[in-house]
């Protein structure tokens, strides 16, 4: 007479963690991929706010950014909350200490002196350095905001001019 099974075997059992081990292991660089594509739309969402609040600073000083570089004083009247001065990307907060302080922490660069009327494509902000994706977030004079690669955004320089494709 056989006797009856109540459970896995050790064989089942070792079948079944391996199996998940596997899926594990397919799946964590895919999610960490969607995480930092979350901090670079968030990055991006930061620099859409700051373009707005210098808009309105221009509007208040006909049509002139604030003069001087990575001075950011004169926007906090038009900013609503400060923190959207610093990149919200975990690998900034881990290079820089005094991450809560706008001033002080990983944040953006910013071009000073130049004008809303100056050549739309001149980059006026971006990230302090490549954290997303191996890329880099810029704003540029006309308010637009992308995230370029950091092979295409080494040769962005803030404040100067650059070719508009195809032209």
């Amino acid at each position: 007479m056989r006797r009856k099974r109540k459970g896995f075997t050790f064989i089942e059992l070792l079948v079944v963690v391996s199996l998940i081990a596997v899926l594990a292991a397919i799946l964590f660089p895919v999610f960490a991929r969607a995480r930092e594509k979350g901090f670079t739309a968030e990055c991006l969402h930061h620099l859409q706010q700051i373009a707005i609040a210098l808009q309105l600073y221009a509007a208040d000083h006909f049509g002139h950014y604030p003069p001087r570089d990575n001075d950011w004083e004169p926007l906090f009247p038009y900013l609503r909350d400060r923190s959207v001065l610093v990149c919200p990307a975990p690998t900034a907060e881990e290079n820089f200490a005094g991450r809560n302080d706008p001033l002080v922490g990983p944040g953006y660069r910013y071009k000073g002196g130049l004008c809303h009327d100056d050549w739309p494509e001149i980059p006026l902000a971006s990230d302090s350095a490549p954290w997303h994706s191996g890329g880099r977030n810029f704003l540029f004079v006309n308010g637009r905001v992308k995230w370029f690669h950091d092979q295409d955004g080494q040769k962005f320089r803030l404040g100067e001019r650059i070719p508009l494709p195809g032209g």
